[in-house]
């Protein structure tokens, strides 16, 4: 049997053999007001909890792909305060320690180092950036194949300017923006795409060559066999400038994405002074999960090099594509870094 107790707004409904009461709510909106006071109270517990189903979510989604390291982070973090975190962490201690990001080891020093200890340079020197660009505009499109330029009066390109871009892919954006936008004479290369040389605007022209090292050596990652079918070919820098007149010429901007070939093209740019006169240079650095220590000494010595003839790094950008978990490494890194230089030691006055 139910009885009734109250009026509007509310009505209690008890009913005398369990003993339960209910409300209902009758007039003056009462039903729109109860609602909204649910949604309110909804927002709150959200509030003051959210993070703690958004940290389960994404332990539970992250889980499978990148391994115990980030789980165990997860969970730690749920049970411990988090700015214990840092000091307490054992693997951000050896990471502070050992991943410097500038003033890179000497040779001799290098071949003391272990793989755990070259592994946290290379990252680290490629993950953080040492000089303050303060103004960058993007060139191209906004998703990869875009390449952001430093725009301070320092460094950024003034006609008549000068800008080598090695690695198209059938996406002239950037060579396209720089030409339009900055008025330089742009000449892009690859030699991997079926198109003949030819003047694709009146600042931009192509060429159906690649970069190479010394007499046009490639990378072993690269298939030399599948370049050439294509009709392309591959030359040094020097070759290259010397093809085109260049030899003393002040290069603005050379953007390099040569898939793995950079690693045979760096040491003899380098070796050759082809780098003095470069005012901005834009690469992607490419590596393996598998890569030896071996491997690693040969590139934080280019680094090292870079470092020495006055290369900064103004920029850099991971590429989520090619993130891999490392043995030697807590968190997951990626096999693709777009690092963006300045060369103090060539800037404008």
């Amino acid at each position: 049997m139910l009885i009734q107790m109250s009026t509007a707004p509310l009505q209690v409904l008890c009913c005398q053999e369990t003993g339960l009461c209910t409300m209902r709510v009758c007039r003056m909106g009462g039903c729109r007001v109860m609602l909204a006071l649910v949604l309110v109270i909804t927002v709150i517990l959200l509030c003051l909890h959210g993070n703690h189903f958004l940290d389960r979510g994404l332990q539970k989604d992250m889980q499978p792909r990148i391994g115990k390291h980030v789980a165990v982070w997860s969970i730690t973090r749920q049970s411990e305060p988090e700015k214990s975190l840092p000091d307490d962490h054992a693997d951000l201690k050896f990471l502070r320690k050992y991943g410097r990001i500038s003033g890179l080891p000497t040779e001799q020093e290098l071949q003391n180092m272990t793989k755990k200890e070259l592994t946290y340079i290379y990252h680290s020197h490629l993950d953080n950036t040492d000089y303050a660009c303060h103004r960058k505009i993007r060139m191209g499109t906004a998703a990869d194949g875009g390449w952001d330029v430093c725009d301070d009066y320092e460094f950024r390109p003034i006609k008549p300017c000068v800008v080598y871009s090695f690695g198209i892919n059938f996406d002239f954006s950037f060579d396209d923006d720089m030409g339009k936008l900055y008025g330089c004479n742009v000449f892009s290369f690859d030699p991997t795409m079926k198109m003949a040389d030819h003047e694709r605007s009146p600042k931009v022209r192509f060429f159906k060559v690649g970069l190479g090292g010394a007499g046009g050596a490639l990378s072993a990652d690269i298939d030399t066999r599948k370049v050439l079918a294509t009709g392309g070919s591959i030359k040094s820098m020097t070759d290259i400038k010397t093809m085109l007149g260049h030899t003393n010429t002040t290069i603005d901007i050379m953007k390099i994405d040569i898939e793995y070939s950079e690693w045979s093209a760096l040491p003899d740019m380098l070796d050759k002074g082809e780098l003095t006169n470069v005012r901005q240079l834009l690469m992607e650095f490419h590596t393996y999960a598998i890569d030896t220590d071996a491997i690693y000494r040969k590139r934080l010595l280019i680094f090292a090099k870079l470092e020495a003839l006055g290369y900064r790094r103004y920029h850099t950008h991971t590429n989520p594509w090619g993130y891999k978990l490392l043995m030697e490494y807590p968190v997951m890194r990626t096999t693709a870094y777009e690092v963006y230089f300045v060369n103090t030691k060539f800037m404008r006055q």
